[in-house]
């Protein structure tokens, strides 16, 4: 086996806090995600799309309201209904949805926040330009003190909303996030 080979990254698992575990674990399964394995102790590998992540029963409230997962769906419209319909039948606590927002860098993105404050954004990327570009008022905003970008999905109830989500750091690959690129 040669170095290279042992250097092979075979998966990246983001850990995912929970306030309330089982009304995260039920939140998150009834989105689609299957639960892969539990150790029924408050850690369960969870899978959709192929992809992982690892929801835990550990909550603080600063890196949950600041966390944010991005999972590319073919249509995003199509998953702000799912979600209107799946937080209409059940008991999630401060989970929510907004509608979906067009972001100049060429996705339609929905907005979801899981019962503990965790932003995930369901992005329908579509065709990106060269010059898609981020305004430059958006570079450097951070925590709850920062205006928020006229893209910006709703803060949470704390105030808050990703530093993240002001640089559009999920943006298509391929596009610039810098001005005049």
């Amino acid at each position: 086996m040669s170095e290279t080979d042992s250097l092979a990254v075979t998966d990246v698992r983001p850990f995912v806090p929970a306030e309330d575990f089982e009304q995260s674990l039920a939140f998150y399964t009834s989105l689609g995600w299957t639960t892969l394995w539990t150790d029924r102790q408050g850690l369960a590998l969870l899978s959709i799309g192929g992809r992982q992540m690892m929801l835990q029963d550990l909550y603080v409230r600063d890196w949950a309201e600041n966390s944010m997962l991005v999972v590319e769906v073919a249509d995003a419209a199509a998953w702000y209904r799912h979600v209107q319909l799946i937080l209409a039948d059940g008991d999630f606590g401060d989970a929510r949805v907004a509608e979906p927002k067009q972001q100049d860098w060429g996705a339609l993105v929905s907005y979801v926040w899981d019962p503990c404050g965790v932003l995930l954004r369901f992005p329908a990327l579509g065709r990106c330009s060269r010059r898609t570009t981020v305004p430059s008022t958006h570079a450097g905003a951070t925590g709850a003190g920062a205006a928020a970008p006229d893209d910006a999905p709703p803060r949470s109830a704390a105030g808050r909303w990703p530093a993240a989500e002001a640089q559009n750091a999920s943006g298509p690959a391929g596009c610039s996030r810098r001005r005049g690129r």
